[in-house]
Order: C-alpha cells, then sequence, then structure tokens
C-alpha cells in the first residue's frame, strides 16, 4: 500500500515540503528560508539601529534580491506604501539603492560592507557626544545643586 504523508491543515505545499524535510532532519538549523532563522537576523539587524520595518526590508531584499517595492513589500509583509518610506530612510542610510529596470524600477540592498560602516559612524557620534557629555557634566552638576 502506497501511503501518502499529509502535511498538517493550513500548509501550503512549499511549507508542507519545509515542514516534512526539517521533521525528517534534512535541514540544518538555520536555513536561509527559514522564518525563525529570518526573525533572528531581523532581531540582530534591529541592535545595530534600524527599525522594525527597516530590518524586515533589508533582509527580504538581502535574501531575494533586486526586486519591484510590491513584491518587497508582500515578501516582507508590510503595506506597499510604508515599504516605500522605508525604502527611502535605508536609502539615507546607504543601506538601499533604486536600479532602473526598464519600465519598473528595482530595489536593492547596497553592499553588506555599507551596514559595518553606518554602525562604525554611529559609534563615532556616540563616543562625540559622550565626550560632550564629560565636558559639560561638572557644570550641570552645580546648576543642579544651586537650582535644588
Amino acid at each position: 500500500m502506497n501511503r501518502q504523508f499529509r502535511a498538517p491543515p493550513r500548509l501550503s505545499r512549499s511549507g508542507a515540503r519545509f515542514f516534512y524535510a526539517l521533521r525528517a532532519n534534512l535541514l540544518p538549523a538555520v536555513h536561509p528560508y527559514c522564518y525563525s532563522g529570518y526573525i533572528m537576523f531581523v532581531t540582530t539587524i534591529e541592535q545595530l539601529g534600524l527599525t522594525e520595518k527597516e530590518s524586515k526590508v533589508y533582509m527580504t531584499s538581502l535574501r531575494i534580491g533586486p526586486a519591484p517595492m510590491q513584491v518587497l513589500a508582500r515578501k516582507a509583509k508590510i503595506d506597499r506604501g510604508t515599504a516605500y518610506h522605508v525604502a527611502q530612510t535605508l536609502t539615507e542610510k546607504g543601506l538601499f539603492e533604486m536600479v532602473q529596470n526598464g519600465a519598473k524600477p528595482l530595489f536593492r540592498v547596497t553592499n553588506p560592507d555599507n551596514l559595518y560602516a553606518y554602525v562604525k559612524n554611529r559609534k563615532e557620534e556616540a563616543e562625540r557626544q559622550f565626550a560632550a557629555v564629560e565636558t559639560m557634566i561638572d557644570d550641570l552638576k552645580q546648576l543642579y545643586e544651586v537650582g535644588a
């Protein structure tokens, strides 16, 4: 008798394949298309100073490559209008770019080295702010004591 394995209800065909591959230990712990691995990377990128939606768009674009905004928004599970705004902020940070390919513009992530440079610039800015507070702290304490 030829038995068919059936996926749990509400899984797509590709989801069912993934479910059985995971069950049979055919996939590594963090597969590039595994949702838990995706969430792990999004959370890590959020810790680098990007918002949740920026992290989602960044990781989605990194995973699927250059794509129209409609596709990026759908895959990242955010609104298309929000995705355009997020793409603009990522472009200002130097992490995203638009490529003209025929009639439709395609959006993609820049080299991941730019993410490193972005974090490094934020670190240098924080160090400058820390130095400024160190020079002002004694004067601020004196003003506090006078006013208290």
